[in-house]
């Protein structure tokens, strides 16, 4: 799409809705928590996409949302005077005075909406419409973020994965691993996890509305990636992220990294902490699943 034809598109969108829209952009867990609101407050979306590997994956989330959406791949030309010469136009000229943002952006201040994770938001209801096969006695992992910098480095190394695992299969749980399929491989070489992606588990084909179900029925989740702690964050599940490190594995100050600041609010992310991987070895180790029953449960603070 050339900027030009970007332009019109948005324009067109915009004066063609008659109630009110969010604008929102970024990553994959930027675009869960706007369609969360979305799906809440009952609005159209318009959101830019700086990553262009979830294009596909956001227009299935879309579908399954229902919400109404222009979804629009910004990251090519960004970085360049060009680019930001045209988002700055398109905020100003476009979406000035007609949208309601979550986040301020670079490129305008729009006027903001609350944004509060609701367990009781409808979405979650047809869940039981997308029921698989799984046992109880199960949680979510996922062990590495889509994006490394050696500054800020957003995985378990695989010696913590393994301890964790074994740890978890000691205390009755049968963990899933959610990732690509080269992180899979990495990290699951012993073949000790069930595994879990958009569109598949275990191998076989799954829908978005299966994935969804899975996340939500899980015991926690253990997170790196921003979108699984963002998806299970959304859901009011228990769920525990690793704080970021640098080369030397020195772990940043609590909400430092680029990825961690927007889940420090504990209104906003009740059921998140933001942890050590000593503190989630910790919190692991005070956990039972026993003949079928989740005892010692995590007290959050």
């Amino acid at each position: 799409m050339s900027y030009n034809n970007g332009y019109e598109e948005i324009k067109s969108y915009v004066e063609s809705r008659k109630g009110g829209i969010l604008f929102a952009l970024g990553g994959l867990g930027d675009f869960l928590i706007a369609l969360d609101v979305c799906s809440i407050n009952k609005l159209s979306l318009i959101f830019w996409i700086n990553d262009t590997n979830i294009e596909g994956i956001c227009k299935k989330f879309v579908e399954f949302y229902k919400v109404d959406a222009h979804l629009y791949n910004c990251k090519i030309g960004i970085g360049t005077d060009d680019a930001e010469a045209y988002l700055k136009k398109v905020c100003v000229e476009v979406l000035a005075g007609k949208v309601l943002s979550v986040y301020n952006n670079m490129w305008h201040e729009f006027p903001k909406i609350d944004f509060t994770p609701d367990p009781k938001n409808k979405i979650y209801d047809k869940l039981e419409e997308h029921k698989i096969n799984i046992p109880s006695n199960y949680f979510v992992i996922c062990p590495a973020g889509s994006k490394f910098h050696t500054s800020e480095r957003r995985l378990f190394y695989k010696e913590e994965f393994h301890e964790l695992i074994d740890l978890s299969i000691d205390k009755g749980f049968i963990p899933f691993i959610v990732g690509n399929d080269k992180q899979i491989d990495f990290y699951d070489e012993r073949q000790k996890c069930r595994h879990l992606q958009f569109d598949k588990f275990d191998g076989k084909e799954i829908s978005i509305g299966n994935f969804l179900y899975v996340i939500n029925k899980s015991q926690f989740v253990i997170s790196v990636d921003t979108f699984l702690k963002t998806l299970s964050g959304l859901m009011n599940k228990k769920t525990y992220m690793i704080r970021n490190r640098n080369e030397d594995n020195i772990y940043h100050s609590y909400g430092v990294g680029r990825w961690d600041h927007i889940f420090t609010n504990p209104k906003i992310w009740k059921h998140l902490e933001m942890l050590k991987f000593e503190e989630i070895i910790e919190k692991i180790k005070r956990y039972s699943y026993i003949n079928g029953n989740l005892v010692k449960k995590i007290k959050f603070v």
